[in-house]
């Protein structure tokens, strides 16, 4: 990520995904963000909860059979409407240092990001794909390539 890499990566159930260091900050804002890691993959950055210790809610990550990509799924609540689930995967694949997928399944009843951060952060850049605009939609894919500093919907 920029340049930057670790063994060791964190998940947060407020969406997003750091290295080095994790962190448990909701309150969405404009990237770059001291408030975050410097190293953040920000799929859906917004006050999302976990409910309960259901297996409908979580997140989970799988490995490929070569061991070289490995796929982050979120599957979580919004905070104080436990009903509206968002479920969206990071990709990341080591056949493409610096590229981070993000693809959106469902984003809530209709929220579609109107609260959220949306792009990727490191110490040598950051890109904003959104904020605070309802542009997310099931089906997207958002490739953020941090080699290039661009976050690209397809």
């Amino acid at each position: 990520m920029y340049g930057n890499s670790d063994t060791k990566t964190y998940a947060s159930t407020n969406g997003f995904l750091s290295i080095m260091q994790g962190s448990s900050v909701y309150q969405a804002v404009a990237l770059p963000s001291s408030t975050l890691p410097n190293n953040t993959a920000c799929p859906f950055w917004d006050d999302l909860k976990l409910y309960g210790a259901s297996p409908d809610q979580g997140i989970f990550y799988s490995f490929n059979a070569a061991g070289t990509t490995v796929t982050y799924d979120y599957l979580l609540g919004r905070a104080g409407v436990p009903s509206e689930i968002y479920h969206f995967q990071i990709v990341y694949s080591t056949n493409a240092p610096g590229v981070f997928v993000y693809k959106y399944i469902s984003v809530g009843s209709s929220n579609n990001g109107v609260d959220a951060s949306v792009g990727i952060q490191g110490g040598n850049g950051f890109v904003q794909f959104s904020l605070d605009v309802a542009d997310i939609t099931p089906g997207m894919t958002i490739t953020c390539d941090t080699n290039k500093s661009t976050c690209v919907a397809s």
